[in-house]
């Protein structure tokens, strides 16, 4: 019966709320683990789904790169409602059609700035060519701060 009331929230509660209460409890582990632990496998996978949808959006809006391919591919975020448009109607990136658009590094940050990057990652250059792009700091709130 908890479960089912958990996922009745989850599905009702707006996911920037179920962020920030997994990011207050992530920052102590045991807390964190014994939240997961309490979910069943539906709830994760909800929880992974609206993840996914509330990170999708934040991205369409805070990675210039990000914003650019999805305006040239003729997508406007706001229509992408579910899982299943998103499956449907996002299309991969890849180094090919996203990485080597980039004319700047920037473009890959969140928000255009390089001060959000934890690391910078080179390709092995496999397909005949390296490229880098950018990983962010897991503390990188994804809510914009005023």
């Amino acid at each position: 019966m908890v479960n089912i009331l958990k996922r009745a929230a989850m599905r009702t509660v707006p996911f920037s709320l179920v962020h920030k209460q997994i990011k207050n409890k992530s920052n102590n582990y045991n807390k964190f683990k014994k939240m997961f632990l309490s979910l069943d496998a539906k709830t994760i996978k909800l929880m992974q789904e609206k993840y996914l949808m509330y990170s999708f959006q934040l991205n369409s809006k805070r990675i210039p790169q990000y914003h650019s391919f999805l305006k040239q591919k003729g997508i406007d975020p706001s229509k992408i409602k579910t899982i299943k448009d998103f499956l449907e109607k996002i299309p991969e990136t890849n180094k090919k059609n996203y990485i080597y658009k980039s004319n700047k590094m920037t473009r890959l940050c969140v928000d255009g700035n390089i001060h959000n990057i934890s690391m910078i990652v080179k390709s092995s250059g496999h397909s005949g060519k390296q490229c880098y792009w950018v990983n962010h700091t897991q503390k990188i709130s994804l809510e914009k701060t005023p």
